[in-house]
């Protein structure tokens, strides 16, 4: 009776964390289909813009495709309703200058989703306009071709494959695959960040790297961490 009930107790407990760990990889997945988008999104405003004379101007057009992109990606892939809570502040980086695109991340989506139930590029794209994302380069093309091919992002790795396609080339893509791979793993939020972070600083710092390059890594990588809060499910 006894062996039973410690049996029961057991399996209880194995639910339990297998649900949990269910959650935080499904949430990661989300989070880094998130920043793909964000990463597409800076990509489509880097195809008009000089990086090699690059003006605060063309830092704002690209944020904004950044924003755009981003928000777009998490309505096209997101299966549960978003974490509504203050940002920590060990989410911020003070090294990444395109840092305010992450925390903007979360509050158009969370203002979207308060007054919509689905979406369509469309609604969305007028919806955007009232928080001045400069999405001068991101137009409705854009946003339904990304939304069809998000859409067929079955699992965590059709993800990684995807954010390959969007890298500069500058990147090398089998350390980032290799980057996306590890953290996809990682259930803890505060560890998860930590390794975020640590990669993201060797990339943009790297003074090889063009300034599109290090601008497109930043508002991804700035998206990746804001995002993975709000859609970690405990």
């Amino acid at each position: 009776m006894l062996n039973k009930f410690f049996k029961s107790v057991l399996c209880l407990i194995a639910i339990v964390l297998v649900s949990f760990s269910g959650n935080a990889q499904n949430g990661r997945q989300t989070a880094a289909a998130d920043a793909a988008g964000a990463l597409g999104g800076a990509g489509s405003a880097a195809g008009i813009i000089n990086f090699l004379s690059l003006t605060p101007p063309g830092w704002l057009v690209l944020g904004g495709g950044a924003l755009i992109g981003g928000v777009a990606g998490s309505l096209a892939v997101y299966e549960s309703q978003p974490l509504i809570e203050k940002a920590p502040e060990y989410l911020a980086n003070s090294l990444n200058t395109m840092d305010y695109v992450g925390a903007k991340h979360n509050e158009i989506l969370v203002d979207y989703l308060k007054v919509n139930k689905s979406y369509t590029p469309d609604v969305f794209l007028e919806f955007s306009k009232k928080y001045d994302t400069n999405n001068k380069s991101v137009d409705i093309k854009f946003l339904s071709t990304q939304y069809s091919e998000m859409k067929n992002l079955k699992n965590y790795e059709d993800v990684v494959q995807y954010t390959l396609k969007q890298l500069p080339k500058d990147v090398d893509k089998k350390e980032f695959a290799d980057f996306l791979r590890r953290i996809g793993k990682l259930e803890d939020l505060k560890v998860f960040i930590s390794e975020v972070k640590r990669f993201e600083n060797t990339l943009i710092s790297n003074q090889s790297f063009s300034d599109g390059a290090i601008g497109q890594l930043s508002v991804y990588f700035s998206t990746l961490r804001y995002s993975a809060f709000l859609w970690n499910k405990k």
